[in-house]
């Protein structure tokens, strides 16, 4: 029996609304989970909304009670639409288990929830924190800050819909396609291949089985050995650089390395889905 299906997509700026990018953007990740799963898409909601609180969401609203009644999950294809670990959890728990995905993280349950947003809120800060320091940076030598130039912004504004949606796409494809050409993610791919062969038996890593790729049991200390392995006996330093092995078994490791696998999946079904 098909699991029905019932989405729930919004956009936060009215002229992301008018652009319609946004939304077609998130309405084709949708479709290509939905389609993978063999599901029934049954309804869609959507909304431009700019407040901070989540119960102005009223098209929300609406797609949870619809699915609730019917018996069906509710997709979204963002978990950035939520502004933080508590409004996430806030739906997950009114929704159920089992009954809430996000495309991002194709297996939504309450600890991947929390720990996907504890480390995107952390990141955002430290994001937020460097953005500042350069641009007062720049400003102190006198240097100019602020965004596109005319000339760039005259280009832009005399494409058409058709025409901009390519070029958002292409960019974000090229994107894509660059980060999985890191030496950090090649490897690290290799080294999935090592501790989990019966998952990676084709040669296209995006048609693994990523369900199985887990770091219960000894495979967290097989994994993080390996690339221990490959980052001291690189010669040029710089694989797994950003990484810190000397204590394998702290928490932040741990947490590290289960954010890495997701963000690796995540990247991998993007550009199969961008190529299909």
């Amino acid at each position: 029996m098909k699991r029905k299906y019932v989405s729930w997509r919004r956009v936060s700026t009215k002229k992301q609304n008018s652009s319609g990018l946004g939304l077609a953007a998130q309405k084709e990740i949708i479709r290509y989970f939905i389609e993978r799963d063999e599901g029934d898409w049954v309804a869609d909601y959507e909304e431009c909304y700019t407040g901070t609180e989540l119960s102005g969401c009223i098209e929300l609203r609406k797609a949870m009670e619809h699915a609730k009644q019917i018996g069906a999950i509710l997709i979204i294809a963002k978990s950035d639409r939520f502004r933080n670990t508590a409004e996430a959890l806030k739906i997950y728990e009114e929704m159920g288990d089992g009954n809430l995905m996000f495309c991002d993280l194709p297996h939504t349950d309450k600890f991947t929830l929390t720990l996907f947003f504890a480390l995107a809120e952390r990141e955002a800060l430290l994001v937020s924190i460097r953005t500042k320091q350069a641009l007062a940076a720049k400003k102190e030598r006198g240097e100019a800050t602020g965004g596109a130039s005319e000339k760039w912004h005259n280009t832009f504004n005399n494409k058409t819909k058709e025409e901009r949606e390519v070029m958002f796409m292409e960019k974000g494809k090229m994107k894509n396609e660059r980060h999985l050409e890191k030496r950090d993610v090649k490897a690290f791919l290799m080294i999935i291949k090592n501790v989990f062969p019966k998952a990676c038996t084709s040669d296209d890593a995006r048609d693994w089985m990523w369900d199985d790729v887990t770091t219960k049991g000894d495979n967290r200390f097989h994994i993080l050995s390996l690339m221990k392995t490959h980052k001291e006996l690189d010669e040029s330093g710089a694989l797994f650089a950003k990484w810190d092995f000397s204590d394998m078994e702290s928490k932040k490791l741990r947490i590290r390395l289960t954010s890495y696998i997701q963000s690796t999946r995540k990247s991998l079904t993007i550009n199969k889905m961008l190529n299909a």
